[in-house]
């Protein structure tokens, strides 16, 4: 008995139906990631040292922490899911997070580590050639040499209350700013 092409598929339809295979279960078995293209990137704006200065200033009012760092630099990327953690978890809180990528990268190479990372948070990129043109407009402490990854904490008024030149926790961050905020 010879079946027609049509006949088959019709057939190969039916039982595919009935054996309850769902395609979406095999496009996307359960313990494989989601699907990164869902997320959205969060922006990118380049600053001047002295813009970046200014909206430290215009955050006033409320606590600002400002983590400073770079794609290339091992600890800074150790340190993402951290700043990722505090950020979403201090949302609740009046604090202002600055995220801060230095060292004049190309726009192409942060937004690539920020979608690779599902950074959630905005960014600015300094347009300096380093740091010490921003450490050059004199607002901020002597200590720091430019050295990534670093992180400061600012109260309302503009008083840095904290530094952490090297990678920095999540819960750290947490317990300083309810400490100071």
């Amino acid at each position: 008995m010879r079946i027609g092409i049509p006949v088959l598929l019709v057939l190969l339809t039916a039982c595919v139906a009935s054996c309850g295979f769902d395609r979406t279960e095999a496009a996307a078995p359960s313990d494989q990631k989601e699907d990164r293209s869902a997320w959205r990137a969060p922006s990118i704006t380049t600053v001047t040292p002295s813009q970046l200065a200014d909206r430290i200033r215009s955050a006033r009012g409320r606590p600002i922490v400002i983590n400073f760092w770079a794609t290339w630099c091992a600890p800074c990327i150790h340190e993402t899911p951290e700043l990722i953690a505090f950020f979403v978890a201090s949302r609740s809180q009046e604090v202002h997070f600055l995220s801060v990528a230095v060292m004049s990268e190309p726009e192409d190479d942060v937004a690539a580590f920020l979608r690779d990372h599902r950074v959630p948070f905005p960014v600015h990129m300094l347009d300096a050639s380093s740091p010490d043109e921003l450490l050059e407009t004199g607002d901020w402490p002597t200590g720091w040499d430019g050295a990534l990854p670093a992180t400061f904490l600012f109260d309302a008024n503009g008083k840095l209350l904290n530094e952490w030149l090297g990678e920095v926790t999540a819960d750290t961050l947490l317990r300083e700013v309810g400490r100071h905020g």
